[in-house]
């Protein structure tokens, strides 16, 4: 019997509009080129981003995430300075956030389970991705929300989604994941003892109301 059920957030109950990724990142650019008063290029500032990430992503081959303050003190290092940018480096989702599924607070408000939210992030935190949420309408419905970049392991590692068990308190063998990812989200949660969901379409969410 399920008794709790876990999603992924990108492609799943958000999703971007073409070419979103490529956008938020020439966003994120121009907030870091403000940030620093215009005295550094939008091209060094480009050429950082890919060099930090690039480092960043060899860690991340681990499984292990890399917390925003040390992705903040790599970015720094590469493009040498110095200052705050924590904010210019982790906002630009908010200048420009992705879509709701128009399918999400049908599933949300109608399910009668505990709800859990397991979520990859790169540049863009739990703390930043929890007030954006919140202004989306559906922050309420999670019984817990589990980023990569707080918890310290990214999916499929069976780390996070045992983490949501513990703090749902449901068995593995009762939680239903759901995500668009074979590998992170369907091999991870079965690896992890749960059972799984892939969605192929956006349309595929409304399929949780009738497993549940």
């Amino acid at each position: 019997m399920i008794q709790a059920v876990t999603f992924d957030l990108w492609d799943t109950l958000v999703f971007g509009p073409p070419e979103y990724n490529q956008h938020v990142q020439k966003k994120r650019e121009e907030l870091i080129y403000n940030a620093l008063h215009k005295e550094v290029s939008r091209q060094k500032i480009a050429d950082a981003l890919r060099e930090s990430w690039s480092r960043i992503e060899s860690v991340r081959k681990t499984l292990k995430d890399v917390p925003t303050a040390e992705q903040l003190h790599i970015f720094r290092a590469v493009l040498k300075v110095d200052g705050d940018l924590e904010k210019a480096y982790t906002t630009a989702v908010l200048h420009s956030p992705p879509l709701l599924s128009p399918y999400a607070e049908e599933v949300l408000t109608s399910l009668e389970t505990k709800i859990g939210l397991i979520s990859n992030t790169g540049r863009t935190p739990g703390a930043v991705l929890r007030p954006l949420l919140s202004d989306f309408g559906i922050l309420q419905f999670f019984d817990c929300t589990l980023f990569s970049n707080e918890v310290g392991y990214l999916k499929p590692h069976p780390a996070i989604f045992q983490k949501a068990s513990r703090e749902l308190d449901v068995p593995c063998s009762h939680i239903l994941h759901v995500g668009d990812n074979a590998a992170t989200d369907v091999e991870g949660a079965h690896h992890a003892g749960m059972q799984a969901l892939l969605m192929r379409t956006p349309s595929d969410l409304l399929d949780v109301l009738e497993l549940v």
